[in-house]
């Protein structure tokens, strides 16, 4: 009887830590674009290839950063980039390539890459990042599980969308930066 208790209690501990949660509180966006957006809509049409990259690095864990691969990248890109390109009402023809860490051993999708990047008049190379501290996670989930999450750490994740855009001629002509924690 006294076993049944013990194990009723256990549940109830795992059952309680697992429906709590930390509070989150998100940072403005930096380098968000400031003015009001409006359509050129005499621009001239063109063509483009958007390049992406989805990386991650735990600082102080990993060195550089990681390229992730195509099950790790954010769940609802395609839906978010589909709904983004009908704010660009110049583009006659686009093209999508996304890096991943295995093409350094694949020439073939390398030659794929530098065909489309020949056959566009524009390029624009997109890379999302996201950075977390290794010491301030470990610690705070280590603390937080040792005192059944009552004594929380605070820590952050901090998200980066760099967009670089080039021409045919390979110039580079504008850079985006944005960063949210």
């Amino acid at each position: 009887m006294k076993k049944w208790k013990s194990i009723e209690t256990l549940f109830v501990i795992i059952i309680a830590l697992s429906i709590t949660g930390c509070s989150a509180f998100r940072s403005d966006i930096k380098g968000k674009f400031g003015k009001e957006a409006s359509k050129n809509y005499g621009a001239e049409n063109v063509s483009v290839l958007f390049v992406f990259r989805h990386v991650r690095q735990t600082l102080g864990y990993d060195a550089i950063p990681k390229l992730e691969n195509q099950r790790q990248r954010l769940d609802g890109f395609d839906d978010i980039f589909q709904d983004a390109l009908r704010e660009i009402n110049n583009i006659n023809e686009y093209a999508t390539f996304t890096d991943y860490a295995s093409d350094v051993n694949k020439p073939e999708r390398r030659a794929v890459k530098d065909t489309l990047v020949a056959n566009h008049d524009y390029v624009m190379y997109i890379t999302f990042s996201k950075e977390k501290s290794f010491a301030k996670h470990f610690l705070g989930t280590l603390l937080s599980s040792v005192t059944a999450t009552l004594m929380p750490l605070p820590y952050s994740r901090t998200f980066t969308v760099k967009a670089y855009v080039f021409n045919s001629k390979n110039m580079l002509l504008k850079i985006y930066d944005r960063k949210a924690s």
